[in-house]
């Protein structure tokens, strides 16, 4: 039997609560059990009604949005809280993170979107109270594992590194992998893999409700080297069809037959993305040494510790890795406050001849030293696996120019 879980909406406003109180009214999982206009009495009705979650506007008169978080999270620990403001009002959602809060949502939003957060943020809930009971959660096909790459910085070769590290760990491991673009609006790993996907992920939205391990297999393009590609959509605008709720479910069957499943993640943080990292066994933080990239990576590793990401499912990943530009690796890491777990070195020619050949450079020049990095971050990320190393077959090289007329074809 589907848990009901229980919302309190906490605005102001009162057309706020109204539109809220009519979205979460069309699902038959969440009940809305009161609401509160103020800060002082969203802690008090919190408590009264035994709310899981309270969606939380941050700023009110009185008791704001930010205080009644803090008392919230500090006396009511089962319950969560999911703040709203509107678009303008960053520094008010940083400080009710630090608060808090599990989750945000701007103004306006959409009804996907407040229904995501809810059921996001109860689910992690429900496995932070189970693990401290010690209670087992819910079971997984043994020893299956998601890895999520991401990057807040565009540029930081982080499709590549997906590409070669899928490979590298079915050459070192010989256990079933499958990579999936989940860059949902121009994602590349078809080319970087040189495949011509029939289908996309895109296809498989019709019948995701419905989806199990035997479906799923004929949406996945088999490369040369064994692994599998789940592809992201041929054109932007079939994004928006790939719910969260799609996602999710994806991964789930997903883990069903792969022992590795490797997320390509888009380097924004929107409800897709959050969902892949949420349910990741290893989140790798792609940057490299540039200021811009270290600066948005210490953002982004500030954002997840506000979400509550175990720090040691967080590993950080410097790309292109040298000191020439000025800036260390070990200066990098004192100013991320965060470990590097390895570092990629700077091979530009082989690394942009393999994208462009369209045969990833852990087949092309296993001899290189960016190479060997990659099989070195396969072993980091499964340790406990049997390494085999295998050769991949080596697929047919193509010209440039061929490539750029079969890509052409796709479009």
């Amino acid at each position: 039997m589907e848990e009901t879980i229980r919302v309190l909406i906490v605005d102001d406003s009162e057309q706020t609560r109204e539109n809220l109180r009519n979205i979460l009214s069309l699902e038959k999982d969440i009940q809305v059990v009161g609401e509160a206009g103020n800060g002082q009495d969203a802690v008090q009705r919190t408590q009264e009604l035994h709310a899981d979650v309270v969606i939380m506007d941050v700023n009110m008169p009185g008791v704001d949005g930010i205080q009644a978080t803090e008392r919230i999270t500090t006396d009511i620990p089962d319950a969560t809280v999911v703040v709203m403001s509107a678009a303008g009002d960053q520094e008010y959602l940083r400080r009710a993170m630090q608060a808090g809060a599990r989750d945000y949502l701007i103004k306006p939003f959409t009804s996907d979107e407040v229904v995501t957060a809810i059921k996001r943020v109860y689910d992690k809930g429900r496995q932070r109270r189970q693990r401290e009971q010690g209670v087992p959660l819910r079971s997984t096909p043994a020893d299956a594992k998601i890895i999520t790459l991401y990057s807040p910085h565009d540029g930081a070769g982080k499709t590549t590194v997906a590409a070669n590290l899928a490979i590298a760990i079915a050459m070192d491991t010989g256990e079933p992998v499958v990579l999936v673009d989940l860059n949902l609006q121009f994602g590349d790993l078809d080319l970087v893999l040189n495949l011509t996907p029939e289908r996309t992920i895109v296809d498989l939205v019709p019948q995701f409700q419905h989806l199990d391990a035997g479906l799923i297999e004929p949406f996945l393009c088999p490369h040369d080297s064994g692994i599998r590609l789940l592809a992201a959509p041929p054109r932007p605008q079939f994004s928006e069809s790939v719910t969260v709720y799609c996602v999710q479910q994806v991964l789930r069957v997903l883990r069903e037959s792969y022992r590795y499943i490797i997320v390509d993640s888009a380097s924004t943080l929107n409800d897709v993305t959050l969902a892949a990292l949420d349910v990741s066994d290893e989140i790798l933080l792609l940057t490299t040494l540039d200021v811009p990239a270290l600066r948005n990576a210490r953002i982004s590793l500030e954002t997840m510790r506000d979400l509550q990401y175990e720090t040691e499912k967080i590993r950080l990943i410097i790309n292109r890795a040298t000191g020439e530009l000025g800036i260390k690796a070990d200066e990098a890491e004192e100013y991320l406050e965060h470990p590097v777990a390895a570092r990629i070195p700077s091979e530009g020619r082989t690394v942009v001849g393999s994208v462009n050949q369209g045969v990833p450079f852990v087949i092309s020049n296993p001899e290189t030293k960016v190479a060997e990095a990659m099989h070195s971050l396969a072993r980091l990320l499964a340790p406990e696996s049997s390494f085999v190393y295998r050769r991949a077959p080596e697929p047919a090289r193509k010209g440039f120019g061929m490539l750029l007329r079969s890509w052409a074809q796709r479009a």
